[in-house]
């Protein structure tokens, strides 16, 4: 897989997969653990804004 947008996708994967699964949280919950999964997943791959200025 390329690492171009790897860290969005993977971002918009995590925010459809909390929506979807999770409509007993909370939004205060919600946006919680996804702020913590984009620290983690831009920790780990890069953004593809990353990418673009990198070149």
């Amino acid at each position: 897989m390329k690492k171009y947008g790897q860290a969005d996708f993977m971002i918009y994967i995590a925010e459809q997969f909390i929506e979807k699964n999770c409509p007993h949280l909370t939004e205060e919950q919600k946006d919680k653990i996804l702020k913590e999964c984009r620290k983690r997943i831009l920790e780990k791959y890069p953004s593809s804004r990353e990418t673009e200025f990198a070149v």
